[in-house]
Order: C-alpha cells, then structure tokens, then sequence
C-alpha cells in the first residue's frame, strides 16, 4: 500500500457541485454586480473559500453577495448535486484497504457537515476540517499538517486529492503528493502545469495507484 492516508477535497472532487456553485456565484454577480462573471474570474475563483470570492469579486458588497449566495445555493442545490460516478465504491474500498481518509476543503463547515450526512458518507471520513477550522485556507498547507498530526501519519504516507490549483498547491506546500481529478471543470493545461504526481480519470484509478 503507498499510502496509509488520502485526503480529499469536496467540491468538484467527491461532490458534483460544479453547475450550482456556478450557478449560485452567476446569480450573486448579476444581482449585485449587475454582471457575469468573465472566464478569467471563475480560474481566479473557483476553490477559494466563499468570502474570499466574493471579495474577489466585489470588495465593497462581499458579505451582501455570500448571503445571496448562500440562500440560492440551498434553495437550488437538490436538483443538481449528486456524487461524481465512482466515488462511492472509491470510499468503500479504500475503507476495505484500511486506508485512512480524511477531507480537506475551503467550504464551510455547515456545508460540509450537511453534505456529509444527507449523502451518507461520514463513516468514510475519520477527520474532517473546513474553511472555518484553519487559520489559513489551502493553498496553505496548515490543514494538511493538522490531518497528518490528527492521524498521525507522516507526510510522505499521504496523497491529497482534489480538482484545483488550491488542492496542489496545497500538497505541494506540505510536502505532499498530489492527485489531480480530470473532472475538474478549471483549466487542465493550467493545472498540468503545477505537476501533480498523477492524473486520474475516474475515481477507481486512485485505488489502482495506491495498490500498485
């Protein structure tokens, strides 16, 4: 076994919330910044904590835009989050491996908690840390040190997943290895470009690669 310990990020790596992020961050510029939101803003933005965003975005209306947003993302999001296909039986055998695994993400810790129990998926999950539980959000390492510390399973046994330059950064910085999602919804010759030390195209190569 490579690793004794994966650490996953949630947005666009375990969850399908690309199109009602998305949508709910269009929603939140048109009705405050009277805009879309360019291309170039959603590379820029997409991954950061919520807050960040916004004051990416607008730095004089970021809190009105995070209300507005948060209310249309929970008004909207039943009909379009789902588990990307293949996560489930990921979880399901690396718990089967006795892998450990943990969540890194820059989502709120309401969120997540939500998520976790409306999927079912907080069995697979021994340690869990939102935006709201760091001092800083990836890409700073300090979340992926305080799993590792919680775990207590060094760096070098640990691969962090995710799907953004934040995730990367992130391992890069905590000198970890990386594993980027191709279902990321970014720029993937952007992200190649950060050298992840793999690519996976569906959720079971990743256990393929732990088991190798």
């Amino acid at each position: 076994m490579r690793y004794q310990l994966i650490v996953f990020d949630f947005d666009g790596t375990l969850m399908d919330t690309n199109a009602i992020i998305k949508e709910s961050l269009e929603a939140a510029s048109m009705a405050y910044r009277k805009k879309r939101i360019t291309a170039e803003e959603f590379e820029k933005i997409l991954g950061k904590p919520l807050k960040q965003q916004m004051l990416d975005l607008d730095l004089y209306m970021a809190d009105e835009m995070v209300d507005f947003y948060r209310t249309y993302y929970r008004e909207n999001q039943a009909m379009s989050v789902k588990l990307f296909e293949g996560i489930r039986e990921l979880l399901e055998g690396l718990k089967q491996d006795g892998v450990l695994c943990g969540i890194l993400t820059n989502k709120g810790r309401h969120g997540l908690n939500n998520a976790l129990k409306t999927y079912q998926l907080e069995s697979y999950f021994g340690f869990t840390l939102s935006a709201q539980d760091v001092v800083n959000a990836k890409p700073y390492p300090e979340g992926l040190h305080r799993i590792c510390e919680y775990f207590k399973i060094p760096e070098a046994q640990t691969l962090m997943v995710g799907d953004s330059a934040h995730d990367i950064e992130a391992g890069i910085n905590a000198g970890i290895d990386t594993c980027l999602v191709s279902w990321t919804i970014l720029n993937m010759d952007r992200l190649k470009t950060l050298n992840p030390n793999y690519i996976v195209n569906h959720p079971s190569e990743i256990r393929l690669i732990n088991n190798a």
